[in-house]
This record gives C-alpha cells, structure tokens and sequence, in this order.
C-alpha cells in the first residue's frame, strides 16, 4: 500500500518514515544550576517526516492544499488514517529519467 494525503497517492512507499514526539521537558538555568520541568508528552503534537514519490500532476495537487490551507486526510503506508491532518512540503527534487517528484513533508497530527 502507498501513501495518500487527500487525493494524492505516492509511488511506493515513503521513505526516510520518522514520528517526533511532543515530549515536553523544559531546562531552566538557574543561579544554583538547572531546574528540569516534566510537561509530559502530547499525543497530538507529534510530527511525521517523510519523503513520499509523486507524479507531476500529483506534485501540483499538494501545492495546491499548500496553498489554500486545506486540512487533509492521511492514510499512511500502515492503514492509520489521519483526519484533518495538516502537512508541510520541506523539499522537492526531481527523480533522474522520471516524471517524477521527490517531495521531503511534514504532517502535523
């Protein structure tokens, strides 16, 4: 199974699949050394990165969520599905002898 974020659906699966939890533990210098605060870890702040191969047509579809700040339905490459998610595109390449983009994003649960 691919990769899909609303209609787009990627050429293979993602590459590179990372998850950055919302763990949240602040340091503090302090004048007798450091005070360390325990927030926890958010559940829904957590970011996936990723690099997802789409078509040229595809490629302008997700410029166009970009641009008009359209809320998404994920469903990634295990069959979680992510509703509203929104995402970032970091970096585009193109794939040598392909039609093809490689497109380094971001989705914010």
């Amino acid at each position: 199974m691919g990769f899909k974020i609303g209609e787009v659906e990627s050429i293979g699966d993602p590459a590179g699949w990372s998850e950055v939890p919302d763990d949240r533990v602040v340091r503090t210098p302090c004048i007798t050394g450091v005070y360390v605060e325990d927030l926890g870890c958010a559940d829904d702040g957590a970011v996936v990165q990723c690099s997802i191969t789409v078509t040229l047509d595809d490629y302008e579809v997700l410029r166009g969520y970009r641009r008009n700040k359209t809320p998404v339905t994920v469903v990634n490459h295990y069959g979680e599905i992510v509703v509203d998610a929104k995402f970032k595109i970091n970096k585009v390449s193109f794939v040598d002898g392909a039609p093809y983009r490689l497109v380094e994003i971001e989705i914010y649960k």
